[in-house]
C-alpha cells in the first residue's frame, strides 16, 4: 500500500529496503569477477552498517590480495571484525599475510587465548596459523621460545587420544614439519612458484640490492643466523659455491642474515673467512617466509620468482656445490 501511495503522489518507488546480508551476498558474488565493484559495495555496507562483521572480514581479505594490497586498510577492517566477533578465529586466519607489527603481536596473543579455550575440534586446525604468526611477530633471536610453545601445544594435541580428529592430525603434521626443519637435518628441495617480495636493502659493505640485480640471473639466497647450529655447518658450502660463481654474469649467491647485532655478524664472517654478500634482513626474511626457520635457501630465477626452496640443512658431500649449480642452471 505504501508503494501505491508513493506512486499516486508522484514519488518514484525504488524497491523495498535490502538487508545488509542481501547486499553482502551480492558484493561477495562480485569479488572474483569485479573486485573493484565488490570493494565499493562492501565499503558502502560498512558505512551504513558499521557493525556488520562479515563485510569487514571480506574487506580485510581483499586488501591483503595481490593487486588490491592495502595493509593499513586490511588491518583496520580485521581489527573491526575481531572486535565485533570476539570469539571467532576467522579474522586471525588471515594474519599470516601481514608483516611483523605490534598489531600482529597482540593478535597472536589473543588468538592463542581463543584456541586454548575453544571446544570445537575443527578450530585446532588453526594452530599452524598461530605458530606462523608467532614466528613472524617474534625477533629471530627469540624463536627458541616459540618452538618451546609449539612443543607444549603438541603435547596438548597428543592428549586428544589415539584417534584424534582430522584437524588435530593436520596441526600435528605441521608441528612436526616446523620442529623438524628448525632443529634437525634438512627436508630436501621442493619446487614452488611465488614471487620474491620487493625490497631495497643494503648489504654489510654498503651496496644496495634491489630486484633489478636478479634480472637475467639465477640467484641462490640463503637465510642464516650466527646462533643457528645447522647454519654453521652449511655456510662453508655456501662460501665454496660463492667462490665458484662470483665471476659469472648468469649466477649469483646472496645471503640474508637475521641477527639483530651487525657487529656480531662482522666478527663471525671474519672468523669464518666468509666473503659472500650479506644483507641484514630479519624483517624482510620474516615477510618472505610464511613459516620462518633457519637455515633456509631459495633459488630465484631471472624474473624474481622463487622456483625451489629448501628448509634446514642435511649433511653435504663433496658433490654439494655441483648439485646446487645444476639446480640453479636449470632455471636459466
Amino acid at each position: 500500500m505504501r508503494a501505491v501511495a508513493l506512486l499516486l503522489a508522484g514519488v518514484p518507488f525504488t524497491g523495498f529496503a535490502q538487508s545488509p546480508a542481501t547486499l553482502y551476498a551480492e558484493a561477495r558474488a562480485l569479488a572474483d569477477t569485479n573486485t573493484a565493484e565488490a570493494i565499493q559495495r562492501l565499503e558502502d555496507i560498512v558505512q551504513r552498517w558499521p557493525k556488520f562483521a562479515e563485510a569487514h572480514l571480506s574487506l580485510g581479505r581483499i586488501y591483503l590480495a595481490p593487486g588490491f594490497r592495502n595493509r593499513e586498510e586490511a588491518i583496520e577492517h580485521l581489527r573491526r571484525a575481531m572486535d565485533l566477533r570476539p570469539d571467532s578465529l576467522e579474522p586471525y586466519r588471515l594474519l599470516a599475510a601481514l608483516p611483523p607489527s605490534n598489531f600482529l603481536s597482540r593478535s597472536a596473543r589473543r588468538m592463542r587465548e581463543l584456541l586454548q579455550k575453544s571446544t570445537d575440534p575443527d578450530d585446532l586446525a588453526a594452530f599452524p596459523v598461530l605458530w606462523s604468526i608467532e614466528f613472524r611477530s617474534t625477533p629471530p633471536s627469540r624463536h627458541s621460545t616459540v618452538r618451546d610453545r609449539v612443543k607444549e601445544d603438541v603435547a596438548r594435541l597428543n592428549a586428544k587420544g589415539p584417534r584424534p580428529p582430522p584437524a588435530v592430525l593436520y596441526a600435528l603434521s605441521e608441528a612436526r614439519r616446523i620442529l623438524g626443519t628448525a632443529e634437525t637435518p634438512g627436508t630436501g628441495w621442493r619446487q614452488t612458484l611465488k614471487p620474491l617480495p620487493p625490497f631495497r636493502l643494503p648489504d654489510l659493505s654498503g651496496r644496495v640490492w634491489t630486484p633489478d640485480d636478479f634480472k637475467g640471473k639465477v640467484a641462490l639466497i640463503n637465510v642464516w643466523a650466527t646462533w643457528c647450529g645447522p647454519c654453521r655447518v652449511e655456510l662453508p658450502h655456501i662460501q665454496r659455491l660463492h667462490e665458484k660463481v662470483k665471476n659469472r654474469t648468469d649466477l649469483l649467491v646472496l645471503t640474508l642474515n637475521v641477527d639483530g647485532h651487525p657487529g656480531r655478524v662482522d666478527s663471525y664472517l671474519k672468523e669464518g673467512g666468509y666473503t659472500f654478500p650479506v644483507i641484514p634482513a630479519g624483517d624482510y626474511a620474516l615477510e618472505a617466509a610464511p613459516v620462518f626457520v633457519v637455515p633456509q635457501t631459495w633459488i630465484v630465477d631471472g624474473s624474481g620468482m622463487i622456483r625451489e626452496q629448501s628448509v634446514g640443512f642435511a649433511k653435504a658431500d663433496e658433490n654439494w656445490v655441483d648439485e646446487i649449480l645444476r639446480r640453479m642452471e636449470q632455471w636459466k
